[in-house]
């Protein structure tokens, strides 16, 4: 009859109405929002019905709902559910639950079975709509991260298990060894299978007691062997022993200890006048207090300016736990604080938290920091002489031991990576690299790379240094044996020979080598019109082809030198014939053959009586020599890009950066050292300094 009615007219008003239901928020939303709207259809409600029964339907701390709610919006029905909806829902209950189940830990005298049907019950409300391979993950990092014995969690971490039954099984097992292999700390009672026997040792040890003897002691009194003082049958008059009794004023007692009086040296014996020699010290007890930031009050105040933390205070003060449902509106800070309701505490005025070693047996009170003091530890214990700029784990450790906050861990980590002295010690733990520039050169001399190599063991001749010129185009090498590396030296050099033979070069490349920076070197290229470049400090790659070079004329050295290593200079020309003959990987043809034409004729043609060279066949040969060369240097070109776009995507592939912006704060790599300094306590880098501009890609 009853459904008939919920679907039938409007019922007489003889007929007995249904009451509303009430709500607290101690049941599900979901089920009171579906007991209300059957009690509202059975009664025939309109909406002014609705909104009035809701309004008597709310008890306690649901109530406190509507002075939430705006005055234009109390009369609509589909507001005010809503309201209460997101109060009281399922999202609010899953969140409530996660952070029940991110701060639950096995409790004392609670089992592990007990405790993982907890962390079950948890993880599933908490993840309701999660996968199920989500769901056991966290029941299982959840569960061994709440283990209380430690060897048991250890040994269930390090044999993880795929499912949350197998890793239960696995904790019990490990927990039942456990406690078998710890000793016993008491014994309540022992039975002994044969009473006489016992009774028959005891009896034994006792007589071994009362025979033993002293047979190496001396007795004080007699000076006897055989026994001890506390044994000696003869009494010894004690009056020799007593010394007289002198009695002094305590203004002569200022050294208290028997031992620290002295003798007097004139009457042999303890005087005034020996005390008034010793120099007295003034020694006062200090009361040390904290700094004014670091007082009771003070830190009173800073959580009360929190807002994460004030509502926690005066809860505390009043005694009562807020509501989760008037907890829902707070931020996750907050909430995690009020989770752990029972290990907060407020002594002397600002809150603490209780910490408890996971055996229980001890306990610490650690300050709660408010965010505007988090600065202040961490610089103290980081910065400061009691932080000595150590790692994140040991400054971790340090500060968990004193204090406490939400998010501790990646504060601390936050802070240690931005330090500036850590940086500019350390330096970054991934150097910026960027991509490869190309720079290819389209005709012969026209962009000449130098270098000086060495020193070397002085020669007989009186040569130490190696200057190296370098054609970038064809790779023709020019090597020169010098006395020295001084400025006037190298610019001669290089005028004498190179320029004399292969003319001024357009652009000349080199390090930032004094030799090539000095006024000399810069006035001869003023002079001759030759533009200077310069590799980037600390980074010779930008020189690459003369510094490989170096290393292969270094090798070679190496192998034909005499042992006292007198005679290097004298086997520099035959090498670089041998080099200048040889195809360049990059060019795809020798040296000799870009620079003339045609190969060079080597001492091995004159004894096998080979000929490298091309026969041509042409009548005009200066015609048929400038095609040939045309078409040669344009096959060097060629392959010369090949080989540079090749190098190019082979170092690319190590790239991690796009280069540096405006605005953006860098380190600057500069190891100078410095006269007097040691570079082992020297820090390499400098800053941070900020990019004023960019001029391109590399600079």
């Amino acid at each position: 009859m009853r459904e008939l009615q919920l679907h039938g007219p409007a019922p007489s008003t003889n007929n007995p109405r249904l009451k509303a239901p009430t709500f607290d928020g101690s049941i599900p939303f979901q089920i009171f929002k579906l007991q209300f709207e059957k009690t509202a259809m059975a009664n025939n409600w309109n909406a002014a019905d609705k909104v009035a029964s809701l309004f008597v339907s709310l008890k306690g701390p649901a109530a406190e709902i509507l002075q939430t709610i705006p005055d234009c919006e109390r009369d609509n029905y589909e507001a005010l559910m809503s309201a209460i909806e997101r109060r009281y829902g399922s999202e609010h209950r899953k969140q409530i639950y996660q952070i029940e189940l991110q701060n639950r830990g096995q409790k004392m005298n609670e089992s592990l079975q007990e405790f993982a049907t907890e962390i079950e019950r948890l993880a599933h409300l908490a993840n309701a709509d999660a996968p199920v391979d989500y769901i056991e993950r966290m029941k299982i990092q959840s569960f061994i991260n709440g283990i209380r014995d430690v060897d048991t969690k250890r040994a269930t971490y390090a044999l993880p298990k795929r499912t949350f039954a197998e890793t239960v099984s696995h904790a019990l097992t490990q927990e039942t060894a456990s406690l078998l292999s710890k000793p016993a700390h008491k014994v309540q009672r022992v039975e002994m299978e044969q009473p006489a026997l016992m009774e028959e040792i005891l009896k034994t040890l006792k007589t071994i007691a009362a025979q033993r003897v002293n047979t190496t002691g001396r007795c004080f009194n007699c000076r006897k062997t055989g026994h001890f003082a506390r044994n000696c049958k003869i009494k010894v008059n004690s009056s020799k022993w007593k010394q007289p009794t002198e009695h002094r004023k305590a203004i002569h007692h200022k050294n208290a200890d028997v031992l620290s009086r002295r003798l007097c040296p004139l009457e042999r014996k303890h005087c005034s006048k020996s005390e008034g020699k010793e120099g007295i010290i003034d020694v006062r007890l200090l009361n040390i207090e904290p700094e004014d930031d670091w007082t009771p009050h003070r830190i009173r105040i800073n959580q009360l300016e929190d807002p994460d933390l004030a509502k926690l205070v005066m809860a505390k003060e009043n005694g009562v736990r807020p509501p989760k449902e008037q907890m829902s509106s707070e931020s996750p800070t907050a909430k995690a604080y009020w989770a752990q309701w029972n290990s907060i505490n407020l002594v002397n005025g600002y809150l603490h938290r209780t910490w408890e070693s996971e055996d229980g047996k001890q306990s610490r009170l650690l300050i709660i920091i408010p965010k505007s003091m988090i600065p202040k530890v961490l610089k103290e214990y980081h910065n400061g002489p009691s932080g000595g700029h150590l790692g994140i784990t040991k400054t971790i450790e340090k500060i968990k031991q004193r204090f406490y906050w939400i998010g501790c861990r990646d504060s601390i980590a936050e802070w240690i990576s931005n330090c500036v002295e850590c940086m500019a010690a350390k330096g970054p733990k991934a150097k910026s690299r960027g991509r490869l520039q190309q720079y290819n050169v389209g005709s012969p001399f026209k962009r000449v790379a130098m270098d000086v190599a060495g020193p070397f063991p002085t020669s007989t001749a009186g040569n130490k240094y190696l200057l190296v010129v370098m054609d970038y185009f064809s790779k023709w090498p020019e090597v020169y044996a010098l006395p020295n590396q001084e400025a006037k030296t190298v610019a001669e050099a290089f005028v004498e020979n190179w320029i004399t033979r292969f003319g001024v070069p357009v652009e000349l490349h080199s390090d930032q080598g004094r030799n090539f920076e000095s006024s000399i070197f810069q006035e001869v290229c003023t002079l001759l019109g030759i533009h200077k470049t310069r590799t980037t400090a600390l980074h010779p790659q930008s020189d690459g082809m003369v510094e490989r070079f170096n290393r292969t004329l270094e090798e070679h050295l190496r192998k034909i030198v005499d042992k006292d290593q007198r005679n290097w200079d004298k086997c520099i020309q035959m090498f670089l014939l041998a080099y200048r003959s040889a195809k360049h990987e990059t060019t795809g043809y020798t040296s000799a053959k870009i620079i003339f034409g045609s190969d060079l004729r080597l001492p091995a043609d004159l004894k096998f009586g080979t000929n490298p060279t091309a026969v041509r066949n042409d009548g005009d040969y200066c015609s048929a020599l400038k095609e040939e060369m045309n078409e040669l240097h344009l096959m060097v070109r060629q392959h010369t890009l090949l080989m540079s776009n090749k190098m190019k995507d082979r170092f690319d592939q190590a790239a991690n950066s796009k280069g540096f912006e405006e605005g953006d704060l860098v380190l600057l790599y500069n190891p100078l050292r410095k006269k007097g300094l040691s570079p082992k306590l020297q820090t390499a880098w400098e800053g941070p300094y900020m990019v004023m501009k960019r001029l391109n890609d590399v600079v």
